[in-house]
This record gives C-alpha cells, sequence and structure tokens, in this order.
C-alpha cells in the first residue's frame, strides 16, 4: 500500500510538472505569435466625403412663402429656391410703370405740339429715361424675391423655414460643387511624418469594396487638434491629431456624406 501511495504520488507531481510545462511553452507560442502580427504596414483612417460648398444668400429682406427644393436635390445654375412674400415691391412696380406710362404720354405731346420746344422735349425724354431706370431697378428687386442657385450642384443644407423673416445677406442653403469631392482626415501625431503635401492617396468607399479610387493630399494643419474625437483610428491612444484633406480625383461620382478610408503605408 505504501509503494503503491508513494507511485501515485510521484506520478501526480510528474503530471504538474508536464502541465506547467505545457501551459508555459503555449503562453510563449502566443506571445510570440501576437507579437509577430501587431507590426502594421498600413495605416486606415476614415472621413467623410465633402463637395467645395456654396453658400446661397438672400439679396432682399422678405418674409418665406415657399420652399422649392429639398436637401439632396441636383440643382442647376439659375433655378430657383425658396420664394419670399413680394407683395408690396410688386406694388412698387405697378406704381412705377404707371409713372413711366405718363411720362411717356408727356413726351409724345410734347413732340406731336409744334409749339414744343427742344429743351422742353429734351427734359421730358430725361424724365422718361429716370423713370424707366428707376422701373428696371424695381423689377429687379422683385425678380431677387426668387432666392435663385448661384452655382450648379447638390442641395446639401437648408437653413430656414417658411415664415421665417429673411434679412439682406441671411444664409439660406448650402450647394456643393457637382465635381470636386475632397475627404478630411485626422492623423494621429504619431504617423505625421507619414503623409506630406502632393502626395498620392489610396481611398476605399464604404460600401464600394470594389471601387479603388486615390487623392491627393492638398492640406496639412499647422496646428495639432486635441480633440479625441476627431482621432478615426480606433486603435490608437495619441489624442492629439493633425487635419489633412484629401482632394478626390473628379468624375469619381461621389456624394458629400460617403464615408471613405484613407489607406497610408507605414514601410
Amino acid at each position: 500500500m505504501i509503494k503503491r501511495g508513494r507511485k501515485m504520488m510521484i506520478t501526480s507531481i510528474l503530471n504538474a510538472r508536464l502541465a506547467k510545462i505545457f501551459i508555459t511553452a503555449t503562453f510563449i507560442f502566443y506571445a510570440l505569435l501576437v507579437s509577430g502580427c501587431s507590426t502594421e504596414s498600413k495605416l486606415r483612417l476614415s472621413g467623410n466625403v465633402e463637395g467645395d460648398n456654396y453658400t446661397v444668400r438672400s439679396e432682399v429682406s422678405g418674409t418665406l412663402t415657399e420652399v422649392l427644393k429639398k436637401e439632396g436635390d441636383s440643382i442647376q445654375k439659375g433655378e430657383s429656391l425658396f420664394v419670399l412674400d413680394s407683395s408690396m415691391q410688386q406694388l412698387i412696380v405697378n406704381q412705377q410703370e404707371a409713372i413711366v406710362r405718363g411720362k411717356k404720354e408727356k413726351l409724345k405731346e410734347a413732340q406731336n405740339d409744334n409749339d414744343g420746344s427742344a429743351s422742353e422735349i429734351a427734359q421730358l425724354t430725361a424724365d422718361v429715361d429716370a423713370a424707366t431706370a428707376q422701373l428696371d431697378q424695381a423689377n429687379l428687386l422683385l425678380q431677387k424675391h426668387r432666392i435663385i442657385a448661384t452655382v450648379t450642384g447638390v442641395y446639401t443644407n437648408r437653413f430656414v423655414q417658411i415664415g421665417d423673416i429673411i434679412s439682406v445677406g441671411t444664409a439660406v442653403a448650402i450647394l456643393a460643387g457637382p465635381e470636386e469631392r475632397k475627404v478630411s482626415f485626422y492623423i494621429p501625431q504619431a504617423y505625421l511624418d507619414r503623409i506630406q503635401l502632393n502626395q498620392k492617396v489610396d481611398l476605399e468607399i464604404k460600401g464600394r469594396n470594389d471601387d479603388k479610387l486615390q487623392g491627393t493630399i492638398t492640406f496639412i494643419a499647422e496646428e495639432a487638434d486635441f480633440s479625441s474625437e476627431n482621432i478615426k483610428n480606433s486603435n490608437n491612444n495619441d489624442y492629439s491629431s493633425f487635419k489633412f484633406i484629401v482632394q478626390v480625383d473628379k468624375g469619381q461620382n461621389l456624394k458629400p456624406g460617403m464615408t471613405a478610408d484613407a489607406i497610408i503605408p507605414l514601410e
């Protein structure tokens, strides 16, 4: 019995030692494996596609009565976006039209009257020209109660609602240019030396895995941004980052708001 117990004890000790050796070996193996995979060959950063934005502003004051387009619409230069109440301006136009008609009638009478002097006719002609110029100005202001697109592009933002009182110079909408597309990224400080102006960058559009694009770095910020929200690389612990902008090659059919990844080589 004693020999059998001693034998079992020795066997248990040997098993425990073998188990310890196995665990240690397994740990070392996985440690080496993880260490080998931790070396990244590229940095992936995410950003949103933007267009060259153009602010549409009202040139006259008035109450907004109509919204003619919706966000996301493709807009042609000269298309109407909003309408302001023009009733008062229409009255001014009507009054000025009546004034022009009266001036023209007086001029016609003077021209038909043999007693009309040259100086009188010249003065009446000048009066007609002045009244007509005022009418043209009144009509121009009337037309400006329809706020139009200043460029061809995509209607991305609206800042006003029906019933709002609009002042001269009020920003009412944003249009993104139809061709120019750019993407803003934030790169951690540790990788800042990996980018430079005019560098070509590979881009991938989320949801379009087969669509490989390229762009050119056109801007790199001189100062760091310390907001962690701006660091798009989720594996990074550096809370300072630098903004840079990639101008996307034309003809890529990209829309503002799409998500794009920039692939920055690290080797």
